[in-house]
């Protein structure tokens, strides 16, 4: 049997009126775990107040802290019914919640001791989220409200097509449970014939206190907003519990931790039993409020984001280097007589060079980038086959030599239509081509692993990639898109592709399905399904970009730059788009630096004497640098960069101009702008 609240002497000599009980002496571990509850919860709601609100309504907060709501709970999210017992609204429902835990929970932690005591607060508390749960759903099925054709939950919509939601959380539960055992335990002691008058007197008042306000609680419940169905669950379970322990006498500590264990398994099995549930327009539902909120995440985080890029552009200002003026900024213009139609420039900076190819001169020259002399040290050219089409440009021949890369020596060089339809291996050191392997038709890039003897050719034109085995220059295998079919469009046009740092991944861009995929480097084999898609040819894929440790990627294309995880490549990080109505833009040279820390644009109008190559950090959108480059009243070619210069490629020259160097940066409109692209 419990010890009363107020000790009753078991001796032979009877009580009497004047031989009255002493007051309970005062102490501090006697009311502990009350404490600890209280400050618990008032903990919880000044982090959740202060650290853990990232989003702008309350009701999504308390969703994403882990309230209480049965399309939730009773769909797999049982942790909901003890997380929600931590949980408040506000200040006012905080401190009424712990006001009644301080006036019940002392007493009723004195009567039954603190595991007994833990005991009946858990129970309650979780069986009162659970009944709320299952008594709102079985309100749900009973009124002709309901609907699951859904579309809004936020607020009560004049429409049927509405998701109705409450969210119930709180101690309340927990403490009707507290009050209900504590009402059993002064029961069991107003039942001793011993007791005289006034101890029973004594007994009676916090008896009488508390029936009144369990009353007073499910009385108040009756009016909307309150969840009465969870004080109900907690007051009937902490009565059962509650008599339960009075049964059992005090000191047998190792019954009460097996009562306690045998019920915390029922209780388990039967929410296991009942969090699960199959009902096809209650997992609708669930679907469609954590897709609401995710939408909400993912605002948020927008939002959080751009807030704390205005803060990095205002400290980044401060640092940027004093603008020149244009006399004081100039390059070196190299004259390349060899050089028609310059495609593609490939810098080595481990060898100090770079090189060159020319499509229409069908050729690749390689400079020397050391001490900034910028010499030619050779330039290979190979006569390419009569063509009896019609056509002026090798580009709709599909020949000409465009894509170039370096083993992971440096000592070969290998170039994409230096020989029709073939990849051309050359040695550096005697500049001879040793071997010309035949791949696809019209093979624009190539990627070579480092870590491996293989190599990827891309065909745009054919839609297909080429595996090569450097160890043999052989074709070890030829791969084409799922459900794709060859390119119907020009002959120049180009397959979007990188190679992961790690080597295990190549993103690709069908042109045809304007669909991204995956390809694992080690078994040949695509991602099941696309793994990027857009909507038409004018948002298509340009270039890709993966991080150094190929867990992100930026994805360029002609109206916006998108920054994702290669996991889940459509939500995305970070997205800019082009500023204002620049239509222009795309028709100029853009992508991103090998850095990875500024976009970089250059018109290409030759009839201007010079346009500005902007610089703008992916990370504040400022802009960085602003370098004038020469036309020369020619479109420019192409565009470059080795470890300290841009390389712009002209017919018969190119430019150097140092990196680091810009004119006023407000002479050009922001060119990049944060979020997706606006809508029409």
């Amino acid at each position: 049997m419990s010890e009363p609240t107020h000790p009753v002497s078991t001796e032979s000599s009877p009580i009497t009126p004047e031989s009255e009980p002493p007051p309970p002496k005062f102490s501090l571990w006697a009311i502990a775990l009350t404490l600890f509850i209280a400050l618990l919860n008032i903990g919880v709601y000044f982090y959740q107040l202060n650290f853990a609100a990232p989003l702008e309504s309350q009701e999504y907060n308390l969703l994403l802290f882990g309230a209480n709501v049965y399309q939730l709970s009773l769909t797999g999210d049982w942790w909901r019914y003890p997380i929600s017992m931590v949980l408040h609204s506000g200040w006012l429902h905080l401190g009424l919640n712990t006001l009644a835990l301080l006036v019940i929970g002392i007493e009723c932690e004195r009567a039954f001791g603190k595991l007994r005591y833990l005991a009946i607060y858990l129970f309650a508390g979780i069986v009162g989220a659970f009944v709320s749960a299952a008594w709102q759903y079985q309100e749900a099925l009973n009124s002709a409200m309901r609907r699951f054709d859904m579309m809004s939950w936020s607020s009560l919509l004049q429409n049927d097509n509405t998701v109705y939601i409450t969210v119930s959380l709180g101690a309340s539960g927990a403490i009707m449970g507290l009050a209900a055992a504590s009402v059993i335990a002064l029961l069991k002691q107003l039942n001793n014939p011993d007791l005289t008058k006034n101890a029973r007197d004594t007994l009676k008042r916090p008896l009488y206190n508390i029936i009144a306000m369990i009353a007073l609680t499910l009385i108040n419940g009756i009016q909307s907003g309150v969840d009465n169905a969870a004080h109900i669950g907690g007051a009937v379970t902490g009565a059962i519990i509650g008599f339960t322990f009075v049964l059992i006498p005090k000191k047998k500590r190792l019954l009460d931790l097996f009562v306690v264990l045998i019920m915390g398994g029922i209780l388990a099995l039967i929410i296991h039993q009942y969090s699960f549930s199959t009902d096809e327009d209650l997992l609708a539902e669930r679907v469609f409020i954590y897709q609401e909120l995710d939408k909400e995440i993912n605002s948020a985080k927008v939002a959080h984001a751009k807030i704390e890029i205005e803060k990095a552009a205002e400290q980044e200002l401060s640092t940027l280097p004093t603008p020149l003026s244009e006399n004081q900024i100039t390059g070196l213009m190299v004259q390349a007589p060899d050089l028609i139609e310059p495609s593609f420039i490939l810098s080595d900076d481990a060898h100090q060079r770079i090189y060159i190819t020319d499509e229409e001169a069908n050729l690749v020259s390689a400079y020397s980038t050391a001490n900034d002399d910028w010499e030619l040290l050779f330039t290979l050219k190979l006569p390419l086959p009569q063509n009896d089409t019609g056509c002026s440009s090798n580009r709709c021949r599909g020949m000409g030599a465009y894509g170039a890369a370096l083993s992971a020596d440096g000592k070969k060089l290998y170039v994409a239509s230096l020989q029709p339809n073939s990849v051309s291996v050359i040695d550096i050191a005697t500049q001879k081509v040793e071997a010309n392997i035949e791949t696809n038709f019209f093979p624009r890039q190539i990627y070579v692993m480092k870590n491996s003897p293989r190599a990827f050719v891309t065909s745009g034109v054919e839609n297909s990639i080429a595996v090569l085995n450097l160890s043999n220059n052989t074709v070890e295998k030829k791969l084409s898109f799922p459900d794709s079919q060859e390119y119907q469009g020009a002959f120049g046009v180009q397959m979007p592709a990188a190679l992961s740092p790690d080597e295990k991944h190549l993103a690709l861009y069908d042109n045809v399905t304007q669909a991204a995929y995956l390809l694992n480097t080690q078994t040949l084999t695509f991602s099941e399904k696309p793994w990027f898609t857009v909507e038409n040819y004018n948002d298509a894929v340009r270039s890709f970009y993966f991080t150094p440790d190929s867990q992100f990627v930026w994805m360029v294309m002609d109206n916006r730059f998108v920054f994702a995880n290669i996991n889940t490549p459509t939500s995305a990080i970070t997205e800019y788009h082009w500023c204002g109505n620049n239509n222009d833009i795309q028709y100029g040279q853009y992508g991103i630096n090998t850095a990875l820390t500024q976009a970089y644009y250059l018109p290409q109008y030759p009839s201007k004497a010079q346009v500005p190559l902007v610089t703008t950090s992916l990370k504040t959108l400022n802009i960085q640098n602003v370098l004038p480059i020469p036309t020369k009243g020619e479109y420019i070619q192409g565009i470059a960069e080795t470890k300290n210069v841009w390389v712009v490629t002209y017919p018969k020259s190119f430019y150097v101009i140092n990196k680091q160097q810009s004119v006023d940066r407000n002479i050009i409109s922001p060119l990049l702008c944060f979020g997706a692209i606006p809508n029409e």
